[in-house]
Order: structure tokens, then sequence, then C-alpha cells
């Protein structure tokens, strides 16, 4: 399970992160930290861990080593950037997507029941409606389900005094929006 140490400009054999990598891997690997206990040299030569980062790790002061480490893992992020900028974004997008709703029309004075669907909305998402000059209708009683996808279920009720053509807006507490634009009308009956 030991990887190889990357290549870069750091360590003692010109290796970037290479005492984020050896810690890395104990953390991962039994065989490793049992080499490390019984041979200390060939483990860090071998990861290329320079004399002066060999000293922080013997002094065992948590914070420097960590600093250290906050160091390496930004050059070797400054390497990635300058080598393979479409690398930097391996994880899918959070950003929250709003793209329908069910039934997208109501009539004023009553409570509606809707369903909105979308992306990515948090299980403490809100949901208001917009329309200029009408007061901000928000969702209540309202219930989110979201798959591993990111496919995303929100149930909530809805009461509406003023017809026109409202923006549909789910928020996540920490305040990302997706909007979808003019997505339910409100008629009078």
């Amino acid at each position: 399970m030991t990887s190889v140490p990357p290549t870069g400009s750091t360590g003692q054999n010109g290796q970037t992160g290479c005492l984020l990598h050896l810690l890395s891997d104990l953390t991962r690997d039994p065989a490793l930290r049992d080499r490390l206990t019984q041979d200390p040299l060939a483990v860090i030569a071998h990861y290329g861990v320079s004399p002066d980062k060999q000293a922080i790790l013997r002094s065992r002061d948590i914070e420097q080593i960590a600093s250290t480490i906050g160091r390496e893992a930004k050059e070797l992020i400054a390497q990635l950037r300058e080598t393979s900028p479409t690398v930097m974004v391996p994880w899918p997008s959070h950003e929250i997507l709003v793209k329908a709703i069910k039934p997208d029309r109501g009539a004023t004075g009553t409570q509606l029941s809707v369903e909105v669907t979308g992306r990515q909305f948090a299980p403490a998402a809100t949901l208001r409606f917009t329309h200029p000059g009408a007061p901000v209708v928000r969702g209540t009683d309202i219930r989110v389900h979201t798959g591993a996808e990111g496919q995303s279920t929100m149930w909530a009720k809805a009461s509406f005094t003023k017809a026109g053509v409202y923006d549909v807006i789910v928020t996540n507490p920490d305040n990302e929006h997706g909007t979808l634009s003019a997505g339910f009308t409100a008629f009078d009956k």
C-alpha cells in the first residue's frame, strides 16, 4: 500500500510533499509503520525527507510538523495548477440547481403542496418565492431528500396572497442558493 514519493522540488531527493506523503502513508499502512520502527532512516531516506524536516519530526512539535505539511500541500497544489489546471476540480460541483416545481401554478388564498426538484439541496434548505411588488412567500413544512449523486427533491407547503409569476429559490444554510426564474405562477381564483 505504500506509495512512491512524488517528484518535485523540496526534499533531499528533489521531492515536494515528501513529509506529507510519508505521514499520509503511515496513517494507512501498518507495514510501513513497522518498517519505520525497525529502520527509520531507510524509510525516511526512501521518502526523501530532508535533514531539516527530519529534525522537525524528531522534535515531535505538532504545530511545527503541521505547518511544514501545510507548506508542502500548498507547493503541491501550486505545481498541480501549473501542470494540470483541469485536475484541480476532480469532485462534482456542489452548486445548487433548481430544475422544476410541481405543480408550477396554483390559486391565491389556498395552501399548496409543492415538489421542487434539482441538485445539492441541503437537509435544512429553505424555499421562497419572489415576485416584484409581492411579499416574499416562504415554504413551510419543508422536507428534503438528496441522493448520493446530488439529485434532490424538496416537499413543502406555500400560500400566495398576490397573483403573479414568481421565481423559485432554494437556499442552503451556507447561503448558497439556486433559482428557477419564473418557475411558479399564482393566479386569482
